[in-house]
């Protein structure tokens, strides 16, 4: 379960920035004077390759870090299903 971390240093655009954390995410929320949400990062994969889902208002969403490594094909039978 994510848990907030307190004491998070602020940045000088005026955002509250706010960090949530577990074993496997961390959450980084970034709120306007109003509380208006206007970024989020979810990160993961830390300790071997991290990436994170960052969204921010205005631009839209993206997907940051390594490439994921390919999908192993499996090999298909005749007449096996998908």
């Amino acid at each position: 379960m994510l848990r907030e971390i307190t004491g998070v240093t602020q940045d000088s655009a005026g955002h509250t920035r706010r960090w949530f954390h577990d074993d496997f995410f961390d959450l980084f929320v970034r709120q306007d004077r109003d509380g208006e949400i206007v970024g989020l990062e979810l990160c993961y994969g830390v300790g071997h390759a991290e990436r994170a889902l960052v969204w921010k208002k205005g631009l839209g969403h993206f997907h940051d870090g390594p490439e994921a490594p390919p999908i192993a094909r499996r090999r298909r039978r005749p007449g096996a299903s998908v």
